[in-house]
């Protein structure tokens, strides 16, 4: 009988060791999960970023482009 507890005893212990692993390995996914969605959020914002830069760039060329047509407009009327 004393070895039967003595074996239940010792499965309980392994299965708390078990389980702490486990809290831990839940808390580093956890924050893994966290960063992930961190980093996503970040690529988005520089997404953001980086269409409203094309944008801006956009209309800066059509800006230089009808510069130039006007330039070569008056150099012609000259």
């Amino acid at each position: 009988m004393e070895k039967i507890l003595q074996q239940i005893l010792e499965k309980l212990t392994e299965l708390s060791h078990g389980q702490e692993a486990l809290r831990s390995d839940v808390g580093a996914l956890q924050k893994g999960q966290q960063t992930l969605e961190r980093g996503q959020e970040e690529l988005q914002s520089s997404v953001n970023n980086l269409q409203e830069a094309q944008i801006r760039l956009e209309k800066g060329q059509k800006r230089l482009e009808k510069g130039q047509k006007d330039i070569i407009k008056r150099l012609d009327a000259v």
